[in-house]
């Protein structure tokens, strides 16, 4: 396989989760093209951000396709445990990696015994044996769950590693593919006044997709990039619902349209205006659900995927803006993406 996509892909996960071994059969695949970045272990909070604040502005340009043996999520898994801090930037840096780069976080997961009997075969002398479960718990709840990048998750309890090599390739594949179109798109609108775009974000091989229509336009003076569903008062109380759904980690998140606008006046013609970015994700992505979040956004994803489920839900910010005191509207709400789940399993 020929390749010269220029990305950051970040291999991460627990000790003994087969990190270092997908490493090395992507650089086997990728032979000369790739090239391989290692971070010390930081000695403090400032040694660790001056560490990945460094390596992205080394790699501004975007001009190479980087394989990370874990990058900058020791921070939030490792440092609460042995350095008696948890850092504060994830969202400033997730926006400087975006801005600049297609980036793609491959996250390898196994059973706690599976880990305890790689470590204990090969030597573990940095994690503590009493520590693995926490550090498990803080890779999901401390990073996973906040993390605002693409992502995939592969447990190696299941998968061998040949099949984590050909899955991980397929999804830097469409990542790749997805990220480098929206970097393409016209930067110049007439009603959108920015040049700054907001990216789709999630497991790239989610089984949901959830659209909404535009970002707020309270991001309109924006000077950095973000991605989609992350950065609002109402986010972290959707995410939060998604995640009692127990669907978080299996959603795909984008909109009809990637700009804020004026006055949140978005129209037939700016949908009209990214719906080759939309057809691109379904296409690539292929959902078996699309959650349309409003009535634009349904009307509009049902008039063009005419073939696909889709299924209306109210839109977060009204949700949460005229109904976050009902608590029967709120169980409710949550029930209509819990039971979406139920039947699929």
């Amino acid at each position: 396989m020929e390749w010269d996509d220029k990305m950051i892909v970040n291999i991460s996960g627990c000790d003994g989760s087969g990190k270092t071994t997908l490493v090395n059969n992507l650089l086997t695949h990728f032979s000369k093209n790739a090239t391989t970045a290692h971070f010390s272990n930081p000695k403090d909070y400032n040694d660790g951000k001056n560490q990945y604040y460094s390596f992205l502005e080394q790699h501004q340009d975007n001009s190479e396709f980087i394989l990370c043996d874990r990058f900058h999520e020791g921070e939030w898994v490792y440092a609460p445990i042995y350095r008696n801090y948890t850092a504060d930037y994830l969202k400033d840096l997730e926006e400087q990696i975006i801005t600049k780069h297609n980036y793609l976080l491959v996250f390898l997961y196994a059973e706690l015994k599976d880990i305890l009997t790689r470590t204990d075969v090969r030597g573990e002398d940095f994690v503590k044996r009493e520590h693995f479960q926490l550090v498990l718990d803080n890779f999901l709840n401390n990073f996973l769950l906040k993390q605002s990048l693409p992502f995939i998750y592969l447990n190696t309890s299941t998968y061998s590693p040949r099949e984590c090599l050909e899955m991980t390739l397929k999804a830097v594949k469409d990542c790749f593919t997805i990220l480098s179109a929206f970097r393409k798109e016209p930067k110049v609108l007439s009603d959108a006044v920015i040049p700054v775009m907001f990216y789709p974000r999630g497991n790239v091989f989610a089984e949901y997709m959830v659209v909404g229509l535009n970002p707020s336009q309270r991001f309109l003076d924006r000077s950095k990039n973000s991605t989609v569903f992350h950065d609002s008062y109402y986010c972290d109380l959707f995410k939060q619902t998604l995640i009692d759904a127990k669907i978080y980690l299996n959603c795909w998140f984008t909109n009809c349209f990637m700009y804020p606008v004026k006055n949140n006046d978005v129209k037939k013609c700016h949908m009209n205006m990214h719906q080759n970015l939309l057809d691109l994700q379904v296409n690539t992505l292929k959902p078996k659900v699309i959650f349309a979040l409003g009535n634009m956004s349904y009307q509009y994803l049902k008039s063009t995927y005419s073939s696909l489920e889709i299924l209306k839900r109210e839109h977060p910010t009204h949700v949460y803006r005229f109904h976050i005191k009902d608590e029967e509207y709120i169980k409710n709400y949550l029930e209509s993406f819990k039971t979406v789940w139920n039947e699929k399993k």
